[in-house]
């Protein structure tokens, strides 16, 4: 991966993630001076969807990072659709967030029913309460057993 140009040393690092959580990283070369230089700062990660959804729910965006917000400071809203792309109605509607120190739930338009081909929306903004990346799950369950999952990232400043 590394690669040696004029007398320097260029090193790519990857990270990939097995579930939605913090990233924490960094690079030591014992006994060498080291600048580290990045395009943009790293946020957090969500990992690849794990296929697809259990049921007839969807919720889309899969995944949505919020870059980087200044501790104590909210993101901009950021609205997600559950549909119902079954046949029939589907009842006892729950939404879950993983992480609600960071990520708020803004507002809800979802009843707690859905009818068969219906959408409703949620809104959910990022506020850190300290710096460094943040990810967590917003989960749309049914009482039917379907549910849907989106990842949610991003760094504190």
């Amino acid at each position: 991966m590394g690669r040696t140009v004029r007398g320097a040393l260029a090193v790519a690092v990857s990270l990939g993630l097995a579930a939605c959580g913090d990233v924490r990283g960094g690079l030591e070369v014992p006994g060498a001076e080291v600048a580290v230089s990045s395009p943009a700062p790293m946020a957090a990660s969500c990992p690849e969807p794990g296929g697809a959804p259990a049921g007839p729910l969807t919720l889309s965006p899969a995944r949505h990072d919020f870059l980087t917000v200044v501790a104590g400071q909210s993101s901009a809203v950021e609205k997600f659709m559950v549909t119902n792309a079954g046949a029939e109605r589907v009842v006892g509607l729950q939404l879950a967030l993983s992480d609600a120190m960071n990520f708020s739930v803004i507002r809800t338009g979802c009843p707690s029913a859905l009818d068969a081909g219906a959408s409703c929306s949620i809104e959910i903004a990022f506020r850190p309460h300290a710096s460094g990346p943040r990810s967590a799950w917003l989960t749309v369950a049914s009482a039917g057993g379907g549910q849907s999952a989106a990842c949610l990232a991003g760094t504190g400043n």
